[in-house]
């Protein structure tokens, strides 16, 4: 068996970190769960949920963490039914003008039937540099595209946000 020492001590007897690591340290954490239901038409954005975190450094990093289901359902015909399911990160910093981060993409199809419901399960992640110490709004969105008249869409989604020193 081997014993492992760091600093000629025992894992078990190391209570703190060494001094001067001054990056890679989670600095705060923000996070919230959203669940929303409605109708949207197709090649739109419809917002699940959003959340606001100030950095305390220009040099810090966010973490972004999310996980979702977006169920989509129909009363159509019986045709084949298929969908691309995009789960999109934005950025908000201090109220100014919306940009788009990342985009998540699931593409799913069911066969015919006279009610149909496609859920599919997304879990993304996404590292940010927004260099500010201002507030940043991060908005989770999703995109439907499909050839079906969608009737209805019901969404449940995390997400989190990690500051992480730079």
């Amino acid at each position: 068996m081997a014993i492992i020492k760091l600093n000629n001590q025992s894992i078990s007897a190391v209570t703190a970190l060494p001094t001067g690591i001054t990056t890679g340290k989670v600095l705060q954490i923000v996070h919230s769960d959203f669940s929303t239901h409605g109708n949207f038409n197709q090649d739109t954005n419809v917002s699940i949920g959003s959340i606001n975190i100030t950095p305390a450094a220009t040099s810090s990093k966010i973490l972004l963490m999310s996980k979702g289901r977006v169920e989509n359902y129909d009363y159509s015909s019986g045709d084949d039914m298929n969908q691309s399911c995009l789960l999109i990160f934005f950025r908000t910093i201090s109220g100014g003008s919306e940009s788009q981060l990342f985009v998540a993409r699931h593409n799913e199809s069911a066969a015919g039937a006279s009610y149909r419901r496609l859920g599919p399960h997304i879990s993304s992640h996404y590292v940010d540099s927004p260099n500010t110490t201002s507030q940043i709004n991060y908005a989770l969105k999703v995109h439907v595209t499909t050839q079906d008249t969608r009737q209805g869409y019901s969404a449940e989604s995390g997400l989190v946000a990690m500051e992480i020193a730079g």
